[in-house]
């Protein structure tokens, strides 16, 4: 049997021949580890409206990739208000620290009305878009209503789905 000829490699063939520390821990996720599910649910009981631009905590994740299919819904929230999800600053496995990016999984999502079964990663506004989120360190997943309060009752929830070594 004669050695097939390869006239190109994906991203994860090659990730080994790079020294840069997300494309080292995105050939480890796509070689193996293990899939995890994250959920988190939050309602706002706090007794009032959160101010616009309130920043809510969902979970803790990493080190890991978060994939795509990342799912959530929230309640109305009401007019012209959009909402935010990403990852809060971090020290990564390095020790370096990673600037916090509110809109790495989320940017811009219309909440005026209830959201159901939103899907991380399938809007171009997303950066989680395709290969998914690496957080090479352990870092706290927010989100972050703009526009507008974050009523009374709102809810937001979801299952974060990752990889984590």
């Amino acid at each position: 049997m004669a050695e097939l000829t390869i006239a190109d490699r994906s991203t994860q063939a090659d990730v080994l021949d790079t020294a840069v520390l997300g494309n080292r821990l995105l050939g480890l996720y796509d070689r193996g580890g293990h899939i995890k599910a994250q959920r988190f649910t939050y309602t706002n009981d706090s007794g009032g409206a959160l101010a616009d631009g309130s920043i809510v905590k969902l979970c803790t994740v990493g080190p890991c990739l978060i994939l795509p299919s990342t799912h959530f819904a929230t309640s109305a929230f009401g007019a012209s208000r959009t909402l935010d999800m990403g990852v809060q600053e971090y020290v990564d496995v390095d020790g370096e620290v990673v600037a916090s990016d509110i809109d790495a999984l989320i940017d811009g999502l219309d909440v005026s009305s209830a959201v159901a079964h939103k899907v991380v990663g399938t809007d171009t506004a997303s950066l989680a878009l395709g290969d998914g989120l690496v957080v090479s360190g352990q870092a706290d997943i927010l989100a972050k209503v703009i526009g507008g309060t974050l009523p009374t009752n709102g809810t937001i929830h979801g299952i974060i789905y990752y990889i984590s070594t």
